[in-house]
């Protein structure tokens, strides 16, 4: 859609005045806005047609774009282009609300910290507000009707969750991270499906065939999915999958010490864990049970915490970027509270990190670091 205000007013913006190029094509663009001329939902050119009608260069365009942005008077969305505001739809003091595991164990804490962080950013660059519920708190609902909280971004979804209707009936604004079968519901999330299929084909590729998987709890979508992925891995390579060596636990140390050390007697070669710190576990029961990693028992992880760096030998894992999944949720419902379309669906791609606990050739006893 074209801006007639912008094509007709060139003047506006001159190298002769005193204030800087961006502030005088930001403060053109918000006066059309104020005046009607621009319209809510109308979409701005392309930076290529602003940068060639004012003769500024792509960065001074950009640095306009995005000041009005965060003030709320325009909406980036990614593929389509940057549309005014419903300003009706606009609080000046917007709050997000981010719903948390009660239950640490429940969801990866490297996963969960980097997510938060990623959302914070966001929140703090766009001068909203964010607060915290867990899972089996009621009080969101209230805030959601009583205006406190503008959106919801959801973590952990499950089958079936009661969560994710309840916010639908309040026609709340709601980003799940994570996947979700509800229709109508925005969710940023990883390939989860790619990464237990890449995890498996990787130990598959190393010669392993008796490889386990020490999953989180079954209810998640993200552990059905890693499942789905473990599967098609072992019957593309024709090998077929044991039910009897997966196990499902959460997502601590005691999980996959206590799941590895079944699996372990039961003569795995290999194990494909739910997060880092189940690997931990794992490295644990390998050495009370003593069994060599790489060498008698490949190992590898999620998350790519910062500890996966120093297990002896150093763990391969998945970097899935949380951080930039929790970015892209705040991104999403900033837009969706806005007023303004986003994609339904957001996946953030993953990254094998191939270490030695599943290439090295060493064969000596393995002596993880002491855990306190």
């Amino acid at each position: 859609m074209s801006m007639p205000a912008i094509t007709e007013h060139t003047e506006q913006v001159s190298k002769s005045h005193l204030a800087p190029l961006y502030i005088q094509l930001k403060e053109t663009i918000r006066s059309q806005i104020e005046s009607g001329i621009l319209k809510p939902g109308q979409s701005l050119p392309p930076t290529q047609e602003l940068c060639k009608k004012y003769h500024i260069s792509h960065i001074t365009v950009r640095q306009a774009l995005v000041d009005l942005t965060r003030e709320g008077l325009l909406c980036r969305i990614p593929s389509r282009g940057t549309f005014v505001n419903d300003r009706k739809n606009v609080s000046s003091e917007t709050t997000l609300g981010l719903i948390i595991p009660d239950q640490a164990d429940v969801q990866s804490s490297q996963f969960l910290s980097q997510l938060l962080l990623g959302i914070k950013s966001v929140a703090s660059a766009e001068q909203a507000g964010l607060l915290l519920y867990t899972s089996h708190e009621t009080t969101f609902l209230g805030d959601i009707q009583r205006g406190k909280v503008q959106g919801m971004i959801l973590t952990n979804p499950q089958v079936e969750d009661i969560r994710i209707r309840l916010l639908k009936q309040e026609k709340a604004a709601l980003v799940v991270v994570g996947r979700v079968d509800e229709e109508g519901v925005c969710t940023v999330d990883n390939d989860n499906v790619w990464v237990g299929a890449q995890l498996t084909a990787h130990l598959l590729e190393r010669g392993h065939r008796k490889i386990g998987l020490v999953n989180s709890p079954s209810h998640l979508t993200v552990s059905q999915d890693r499942f789905r992925g473990y599967e098609q891995a072992l019957n593309e390579a024709g090998v077929g999958m044991d039910e009897s060596l997966v196990r499902h636990g959460d997502f601590s140390r005691e999980s996959g010490y206590r799941n590895g050390k079944e699996l372990i007697r039961k003569g795995v070669e290999a194990l494909v864990c739910a997060d880092d710190l189940v690997g931990l576990g794992v490295f644990e029961a390998a050495r009370e049970e003593g069994r060599s990693i790489p060498g008698q028992l490949a190992v590898c992880g999620c998350n790519n915490s910062a500890f996966s760096l120093i297990f002896q030998p150093p763990m391969t894992t998945v970097d899935i970027n949380a951080r930039e999944i929790g970015a892209q949720a705040a991104r999403k419902l900033l837009a969706r509270i806005r007023g303004c379309s986003v994609e339904p669906r957001t996946l953030i791609e993953g990254k094998l990190l191939s270490r030695l606990s599943t290439t090295g050739s060493t064969k000596k006893t393995f002596s993880p670091f002491d855990c306190p």
